[in-house]
């Protein structure tokens, strides 16, 4: 058993044959691990059986993984939830950022991706969950952006908008860009959203656009875990 949690990671898609390999890639690592297939009974059995961390697919058939988010932030799960999707774009992305989801992995997932993101969630939810930090004043500037993917989670997006406005005031970090623009454009604030996925787009070196909106999902799932918080 992983050091990091004693519950069970939930495993959420309708395709079984996913639902077996992340549960065996999962097992594989010392996770206790139990499965749903549908966006419905993955709110079920989360708050019966409480998991320390849920990989929920995106698209299924009645509640999607984006509903199934979103109902269980509302019913007060506050765990890590790790969206994978073949299919998600940009406005999916801020959706997602919305219910509390800050991890993000893109189909087709090797089990070594699947472990490491399931592994960097947890360690950044205990992290932050045990911390006795005051005020963002306090946190060590390598840990800004870690401390605002935790407030996310826990929808707390004031806090986390102040930590990303000092790491980009600060710095050139592509997923602080990406997080304080998403925000910003959820708010409303199209011309402060743009300035940033600009930047980021300049770090990238590919075109991230309010335009043509497509490229958000894919640039978190790619960059958020091969560096880290």
């Amino acid at each position: 058993m992983t050091s990091l949690t004693t519950n069970p990671i939930l495993v959420v898609d309708d395709e079984q044959t996913i639902r077996l390999g992340f549960f065996v890639a999962l097992r594989s690592a010392g996770f206790e691990v139990e499965m749903a297939e549908s966006g419905a009974e993955a709110v079920e059995q989360a708050l019966k059986i409480q998991p320390a961390c849920i990989v929920l697919d995106l698209r299924m058939p009645g509640m999607d993984g984006l509903q199934a988010a979103e109902e269980l932030r509302s019913r007060g799960f506050t765990a890590p939830i790790v969206l994978a999707s073949a299919f998600a774009d940009h406005q999916t992305a801020v959706a997602a950022i919305g219910a509390g989801i800050t991890d993000f992995l893109t189909k087709p997932i090797k089990p070594t991706q699947l472990r490491y993101a399931v592994n960097h969630a947890l360690s950044r939810h205990v992290r932050f969950t045990q911390a006795a930090y005051k005020s963002v004043a306090e946190i060590p500037q390598g840990l800004l952006r870690a401390h605002a993917k935790h407030c996310l989670s826990q929808r707390r997006h004031d806090e986390a908008k102040i930590a990303l406005q000092m790491l980009t005031a600060e710095s050139s970090d592509l997923q602080s860009l990406l997080l304080l623009g998403a925000l910003y454009e959820r708010e409303g604030h199209m011309d402060l959203a743009g300035e940033l996925f600009v930047r980021a787009a300049d770090l990238h070196t590919r075109s991230i656009s309010i335009a043509n909106s497509t490229e958000l999902f894919k640039v978190f799932s790619h960059s958020d875990h091969r560096m880290p918080d």
